[in-house]
């Protein structure tokens, strides 16, 4: 039992791989045909469907050519296709190399021109922040420089003012009404002075604080834009639009065995080995499961042999093998649909996907399987095998319309949550509709018997 379906599991296993292969396919050129900025979908999958399939069934032909030989005939016939075969298959090869290398730079290097990592972002701001400190403590160093210069020249207004404050106009005698009014006279002369002189001290010393700033500003704008010509030139700039677990690769081996961190051509060398690994695997897979299909009829005999059991024995093995595989064939189903859809829809839309095709692929192996007897019963159980049978068949069409709408919904963007109600009516409505056509009806010919 375990040989058959390992095979059936190559196969089914070249299948997804070139299924995969077809996603990065579709995916790259999904991105490359934006005519106007619309994201076009079938005509990227038109593409997808038609180079995959041919190299499907070119990777066919070469592995059932080899193994299984042609007479002279048939080679002659078909010498023009064989010569040209490999050339097609390489080049749809080389093609799907180009869209997976694509694909694996773009996942492995994702830096957006005008948007930055966090990291460095986080970078800039604190040497934005280190500006700003720097800019205030200058501007509160040529303020306190200010406001000393300009203290001193006010303490000789204050002083001139004190003391033409504390001259009073004597007017007798009259030498002294002379005296006092000279005297006054002399000290608000010297208080006008003494305010001109604060008026230019406070005049040069605003010019001074001006002068002193503009000088700081220029030393720490020098300063930023070193520092940030710095850190666009940075490891940290470089590698922040590197995959987080390769640069960690990455860095842990160069620093352990270089002493310093690794350089953009290797990195890119590393983004292109896996990409070339990764398709290569992939081709690998889809031939090898293209050779087990070609497989002579002899060597398949050979290698299915196994422990002698009777009919009923092989039966139940080839019974248990098609549930297993209708199983396979569903879940492979779900899993190109769920790669093809994962980036629009979430877990719970996926898991509508996962059931609703193992409902579509089961339903017709497991569910809908005659329930008559090779006889007919009489009485009682005639009418519970006719209610079973019915019964099966009202299941099947509730479920097969719930699944198919749900599948084609979804297949054209819809969600689950918006499918669910009107697939359930659907479906209510289908089974009421069977059910009410296995009721009697009154036809004329009845009425007149």
């Amino acid at each position: 039992m375990l040989t058959p379906f390992t095979m059936i599991f190559a196969v089914i296993a070249g299948l997804l791989a070139a299924g995969v292969s077809a996603l990065v396919e579709f995916f790259v050129l999904q991105q490359w045909l934006r005519p106007e900025n619309q994201r076009l979908f079938f005509i990227p999958l038109i593409v997808v469907i038609a180079l995959e399939g041919i190299k499907l069934f070119l990777h066919f032909s070469e592995a059932a050519f080899k193994q299984n030989p042609l007479s002279d005939t048939d080679r002659a016939s078909l010498q023009t296709f064989l010569s040209v075969l490999p050339y097609i298959k390489w080049g749809l090869v080389a093609f799907s190399l180009v869209c997976t290398l694509i694909f694996m730079s773009s996942s492995f290097y994702y830096k957006v021109p005008g948007e930055e990592a966090e990291s460095v972002q986080a970078a800039r701001e604190k040497i934005e922040a280190a500006y700003s400190r720097d800019e205030q403590a200058a501007i509160e160093e040529a303020n306190r420089i200010y406001q000393n210069t300009i203290d001193a020249a006010f303490l000789q207004v204050q002083a001139a003012q004190d003391h033409f404050d504390t001259i009073t106009i004597v007017y007798t005698p009259r030498n002294e009404y002379v005296r006092s009014t000279e005297a006054k006279g002399a000290a608000q002369q010297a208080l006008q002075t003494a305010q001109q002189e604060y008026a230019l001290v406070q005049s040069q010393a605003e010019q001074a604080r001006t002068d002193r700033l503009d000088a700081a500003r220029q030393v720490l704008d020098a300063s930023k834009a070193q520092e940030l010509e710095a850190l666009e030139q940075s490891e940290l700039a470089l590698i922040s639009g590197d995959n987080r677990y390769l640069s960690s690769f990455l860095l842990f081996f160069s620093q352990t065995f270089f002493g310093h961190t690794y350089s953009r051509p290797s990195y890119y060398i590393w983004v292109v080995i896996i990409s070339v690994a990764l398709s290569a695997l992939l081709e690998a897979v889809i031939s090898l499961s293209q050779r087990v299909i070609t497989l002579p009829p002899g060597a398949l005999s050979a290698i299915s042999e196994g422990a002698p059991i009777d009919a009923e024995g092989k039966e139940r093995v080839a019974r248990f093998l098609r549930y297993l595989t209708s199983a396979f064939i569903a879940l492979s189903i779900f899993l190109m649909y769920g790669g093809l859809m994962e980036i629009s829809y979430n877990g719970i839309h996926l898991g509508a996907a996962l059931v609703c095709s193992l409902v579509a692929v089961l339903i017709p192996s497991v569910i809908f399987r005659s329930v008559q007897p090779e006889q007919e019963e009489e009485g009682i159980k005639r009418f519970f095998q006719k209610a079973a049978s019915e019964a099966q068949a009202v299941t099947v069409k509730g479920l097969l319309s719930f699944a198919g709408f749900m599948l084609i919904g979804m297949l054209f963007g819809e969600t689950f949550v918006s499918l669910s109600v009107p697939a359930i009516g659907i479906s209510v409505g289908n089974i009421i509709g069977h059910t009410l056509h296995l009721l009697p009806t009154n036809s004329p010919a009845n009425a007149q018997a």
